[in-house]
């Protein structure tokens, strides 16, 4: 008897399977439909009737005894006898469906634990949802990744996928892309600057040729008017004021005289300060 759980599948045999991550897969979505029409089946062919003995200690138990009173009947047909007459109406009895392999093939026959759940009510189905089996669903989606879903490129795990190499090459993909974006960005700056930089130095030298160079006074030295002093900028570099001023003006005087008619008549200056 050591050897009959072998046969039995479940999560365990897939490392790190995450169940609601592989079935939320697109590739994953028809698990739950082949999960849910499992059954009894024509002839019970679904189901490891074998194991349905073994797995059970009072339907193993009037098996030994029926053999024992000299009953001919197998473990398999003894179980499909004993779930037609007594577990079709027992809800919860140990279901072994068969996932892979069959009777005749012990050593390549897969098998999801399930439970009964048709008493009373539809005998065919036995994968109906209870806490029980939808752990025994979750053993049966490690199967399919197992089988089909791995082949199929489909992954285990959120880690799985971030590690395929498919991913790893869309991230650096993507690293490249961002990376050369943002080079792009610095030598757009760049040339934005060198732009404003060349605009500034036009905007200068088109102000120095309008005033005829850097001094607003030419080439001269440099003035100040300040009331009616002219501050200017002596030989040597020193600044100096010169005060520009009206002298006195001509003053008339008597003693001036003009003879007359008289020819050659000559004007004499007299206290004529100038």
């Amino acid at each position: 008897m050591d050897w009959f759980p072998t046969r039995q599948f479940d999560d365990s045999r897939v490392s790190g399977f995450n169940a609601d991550y592989y079935l939320g897969q697109q590739g994953a979505s028809g698990v739950r439909n082949t999960w849910d029409s499992m059954g009894v089946g024509s002839g019970g062919g679904n189901i490891y009737w074998a194991d349905y003995v073994r797995g059970q200690a009072d339907v193993e138990q009037a098996w030994q005894n029926q053999r024992q009173s000299g009953g001919s009947l197998d473990r398999w047909d003894y179980g499909k006898w004993h779930f037609d007459t007594h577990g079709v109406n027992e809800s919860g009895r140990l279901m072994p469906l068969i996932v892979q392999g069959g009777r005749g093939q012990p050593g390549n026959t897969k098998t999801i634990w399930s439970k009964y759940t048709g008493a009373g009510g539809d005998a065919g189905k036995i994968a109906r949802l209870n806490a029980y089996n939808e752990e025994a669903f979750k053993d049966y989606a490690a199967y399919h990744y197992e089988t089909q879903g791995k082949g199929q490129g489909l992954f285990k795990n959120e880690m799985d996928f971030y590690n395929s190499p498919g991913e790893q090459d869309r991230r650096a993909q993507e690293a490249a892309a961002e990376q050369r974006a943002f080079e792009q960005e610095l030598e757009n700056q760049r040339q934005a600057a060198a732009a404003e930089a060349n605009r500034v130095a036009q905007a200068a030298a088109a102000q120095r040729s309008r005033t005829g160079g850097s001094s607003p006074v030419g080439t001269g030295g440099s003035a100040d008017f300040r009331g009616s002093r002219l501050s200017i900028t002596k030989p040597g570099g020193r600044k100096g004021a010169s005060i520009f001023s009206r002298g006195p003006s001509l003053q008339y005087n008597p003693q001036m005289a003009i003879a007359g008619n008289n020819a050659g008549a000559s004007l004499q200056k007299k206290n004529l300060n100038v």
